[in-house]
């Protein structure tokens, strides 16, 4: 089963002391960090769960900056070893897709190229390799490269 949070919870409970801050913020800092709390609030993140016990989790926020909202990111994907091969990493992302496709038009995202079963996901999925960021993550002494993968919509 695959449960959809959008963070209403946290702009309910949040939201109107965060805007009582911000009225108190005056830095320039401040005021950044308060859009970037707000857009990721405006964001999804969504979890599958096994008898009510969470077993994967991905997430989807639109792109914070005035010129790229027409751009969405898919971040932490994740599936429990045990859940994985079962379908639940492509009903994560097909229901991120869902979610993002009336609100951008290309969404992005990132994987590790040793990741062959996530890749193989996204790809089923439409996206498609456009980049490689080098020596994107450091493990103590090792370097691991990323790919980086866009699924645009026909809109």
């Amino acid at each position: 089963m695959i449960s959809i949070s959008s963070a209403r919870f946290a702009r309910r409970r949040f939201g109107r002391t965060l805007r009582r801050l911000v009225l108190l913020k005056r830095t320039r800092a401040e005021r950044r960090c308060w859009r970037l709390i707000s857009h990721w609030l405006s964001g999804a993140i969504l979890g599958a769960f096994v008898r009510g016990n969470l077993i994967g989790v991905a997430g989807f926020y639109v792109s914070p900056a005035r010129r790229s909202q027409h751009r969405g990111h898919i971040f932490t994907v994740y599936v429990r070893e045990n859940g994985r091969g079962k379908g639940f990493g492509d009903r994560l992302i097909k229901e991120l897709l869902a979610h993002a496709e009336a609100r951008v038009e290309q969404v992005h995202l990132e994987v590790l190229l040793e990741a062959t079963a996530a890749i193989r996901t996204y790809k089923r999925n439409g996206f498609e390799v456009y980049g490689t960021d080098p020596c994107a993550v450091r493990i103590g002494d090792v370097t691991y490269d990323k790919y980086l993968m866009v699924r645009k919509f026909s809109h």
